[in-house]
């Protein structure tokens, strides 16, 4: 414990991690120091020349507003950033409670500081979730960088989430041989993907389903076609589909009558 001079105490260096003073805050601690109450010893780092405040501001303040000529510091070696960032989590558990402007405010300052950490990192620092941290830097259009430093200390490449877009566009489309039909015989998309797979069985089975519901063999390949499309029925429960709807469905629509509210 040092005591130092309040006006040897720098507390307009950038070292307050918080949104705003709390004048209530002030007012209460200046009441109490009058009353002869004891207060944890403010933190101060000292560079050699400056002795910067990491925590205690509103203590400083309510003596200033006593005219108090002193006040006693925990001074710990270090520079302005080493202030930072003691300031960044020093009311995480003790103090005047931080509001989630406050929080915010530290995630800022964090990340003005030190821009290629990572989000853990940054959380660990200002005593947040990782989850706080991203979400302020989605809220203020910071992006991540290439390459991030992790709570070891050790350089890693960032995380970047592939979108639908550059996986569709990264992607190799590998050819599909054309499927051989008898002339005269329009395949349906099921047929060309049975072909595909190997599963003739099942288009057999299906044709034979269509012959016993009296369904025409010319509305059977678009039944197919848009089981395939709709994915009604998968391959393992086809016998499930009500095959006399689409196929009536399919009619309507050859008519040119909607059966949509039916």
């Amino acid at each position: 414990m040092k005591k130092l001079k309040l006006d040897e105490i720098c507390i307009d260096g950038g070292t307050q991690t918080r949104a705003q003073i709390n004048q209530d805050t002030i007012a209460e601690y200046a009441a109490d120091m009058e009353a002869g109450h004891k207060f944890p010893d403010v933190v101060v780092f000292h560079d050699g020349k400056v002795y910067w405040l990491a925590d205690g501001f509103h203590r400083v303040l309510a003596a200033e507003r006593l005219t108090f000529k002193e006040i006693n510091c925990d001074v710990r070696k270090g520079g302005k950033l080493d202030a930072i960032k003691y300031a960044l989590s020093a009311n995480t558990t003790n103090g005047l409670r931080r509001s989630i402007q406050d929080k915010r405010h530290c995630i800022a300052i964090a990340l003005e500081n030190w821009p290629k950490s990572s989000k853990n990192k940054i959380a660990e620092l200002c005593g947040v979730a990782a989850t706080m941290v991203a979400d302020e830097m989605t809220r203020c259009s910071i992006a991540t960088p290439d390459t991030v430093i992790g709570k070891d200390n050790k350089e890693y490449p960032a995380h970047k989430v592939k979108t639908a877009y550059t996986d569709a566009t990264s992607s190799t489309v590998e050819p599909v041989s054309p499927v051989k039909v008898p002339d005269g015989e329009m395949p349906s998309a099921t047929a060309m993907i049975n072909k595909i797979e190997g599963k003739e069985e099942i288009t057999a089975r299906k044709r034979n389903v269509h012959q016993e519901l009296g369904i025409p063999s010319a509305l059977a390949g678009a039944i197919n076609a848009v089981e395939s499309e709709l994915k009604v029925c998968d391959h393992n429960k086809w016998e499930g589909c009500d095959r006399k709807k689409i196929a009536a469905k399919l009619i309507s629509i050859a008519k040119g009558v909607s059966n949509e509210d039916k």
